[in-house]
């Protein structure tokens, strides 16, 4: 597989460290304090009118949440098989078009924007919000030049162009 721009691997690692950094801080923190959130993030908190009952129930949900999000990531891998690929075409490129592909084009990056808003939920805190933001600023730079290597590759680039014309969402249905 060709190497990938320089540019491209650095967006790359930083939407890796966007996505795991407000985990990594919030736990940490939280493991660092007793087991307790410390006052510094809660400063970062969401409305403290919401009763300890409110946050539990809704805490709770966005973990099930989380545990449902991790079957439909196993369904995505499970479609995409071996083309996994972080940018590029892999040596024997196939389209992939069943499942949650048949929807949007990159349904990984989708879930990873569901997960961050889960875990502002989960975390009542703004920080993974602003990691939403930033991961999706990474995506609009990424995903244009991920699809142009599709686009540029004369063994599959004529069926992704097709395939574009057809699935004209890449993360949000009918939005984005």
């Amino acid at each position: 597989m060709p190497r990938s721009p320089g540019g491209v691997r650095a967006t790359f690692k930083f939407l890796a460290i966007s996505v795991s950094l407000p985990t990594l801080v919030y736990t940490g923190a939280v493991a660092l304090n007793g087991f307790a959130q410390p006052t510094w993030m809660e400063d970062f908190g969401f409305s403290q009118n919401t009763s300890v009952r409110e946050k539990a129930g809704l805490r709770t949900i966005a973990c099930i949440a989380t545990l449902g999000l991790w079957k439909l990531w196993d369904g995505v891998y499970g479609c995409i098989g071996t083309q996994l690929a972080p940018i590029g075409v892999g040596e024997k490129p196939q389209l992939v078009k069943t499942g949650p592909y048949g929807y949007v084009r990159h349904p990984t990056y989708s879930l990873v924007l569901v997960q961050e808003l889960l875990f502002s939920v989960m975390f009542w805190s703004w920080i993974p919000l602003a990691a939403c933001g930033v991961i999706a600023i990474a995506f609009a730079v990424k995903i244009p030049v991920e699809e142009q290597k599709l686009l540029e590759d004369p063994r599959i680039g004529p069926a992704f162009k097709e395939y574009k014309s057809q699935v004209t969402s890449r993360i949000l249905p009918g939005v984005w």
